[in-house]
């Protein structure tokens, strides 16, 4: 619902954390070095990236329909024949 909007914001917010580590590192600081302002700008985008990419999982929560799960496709253990049960494979001392 919201989260084009929540997204939204912190990539504004992350563009301003950009401009201060601009600023912070050219004229002053600004209550962080240049390098803290960075890690803060690379924090807030990943969060609005998590944000975007969960958007479809919280959707259809809400509106309680399962998830599409993918089909699986047979591994060669379930395609194996199974070894019928008479046959045995002990090895006999004669």
């Amino acid at each position: 619902m919201y989260h084009k909007i929540l997204a939204d914001g912190f990539f504004v917010f992350a563009a301003i954390a950009i401009l201060a580590s601009m600023y912070s590192w050219s004229v002053e600081d600004i209550f962080l070095a240049s390098t803290q302002w960075m890690l803060i700008s690379v924090v807030l985008l990943l969060m609005a990236i998590y944000i975007r990419l969960s958007r479809d999982d919280d959707e259809s929560l809400l509106k309680n329909r399962p998830k599409a799960k993918p089909r699986r496709r047979k591994t060669a253990a379930a395609r194996r024949r199974k070894r019928p049960k008479h046959v045995s494979f002990r090895l006999t001392e004669e």
